[in-house]
């Protein structure tokens, strides 16, 4: 008897999901990116270190002044400064793998107060001092997609 049947063996269905995997694994990401949530993920890493400086200046009520802890925005990074942090020129060296530190080189990086650096320090009631003593905004840009973080008068943080 010669019976014909017809379909897809075994081997040829594992083959075809094994080069769709591996399709999808490869190829696809490249169509569908994620760097549009990058500056979002930016801006949440910049608002959380802003607070962590917020904190420390309630904490510090004592030796405020010979502490200071600031936050130093540039247009490519931001970071809790290491060097000089009670004067104007506070910085800090950038280290990729230092988790407290934000490369911000990819996104486009600007201030309502139009100052950068920007050296945001707070007092101890955890109100902002310097430039942004009245309040700030600093937006972040990639891509066409910002995301921008205020600070009000009050000491106030969010997204906005």
């Amino acid at each position: 008897m010669n019976a014909k049947t017809t379909g897809f063996t075994l081997v040829e269905l594992v083959v075809v999901l094994l080069i769709g995997g591996i399709l999808a694994v490869t190829a696809l990401p490249k169509f569908f990116t994620v760097d549009t949530e990058e500056v979002l993920a930016q801006r949440d890493q910049l608002l959380s270190l802003s607070q962590q400086i917020q904190l420390q200046s309630m904490q510090d009520t004592a030796s405020l002044s010979t502490l200071c802890p600031t936050l130093v925005v540039t247009p490519t990074a931001a970071a809790i400064a290491t060097s000089d942090p009670c004067l104007a020129s506070a910085g800090f060296a950038f280290d990729a793998n230092k988790p407290q530190q934000i490369d911000l080189s990819q996104a486009a990086v600007t201030v309502s107060t139009g100052v950068l650096p920007l050296l945001l320090r707070f007092d101890s009631w955890g109100r902002p001092l310097g430039s942004c003593a009245n309040g700030c905004r600093i937006d972040l840009e990639k891509q066409g997609q910002q995301a921008s973080l205020c600070i009000a008068a009050s000491g106030y943080q969010s997204s906005c």
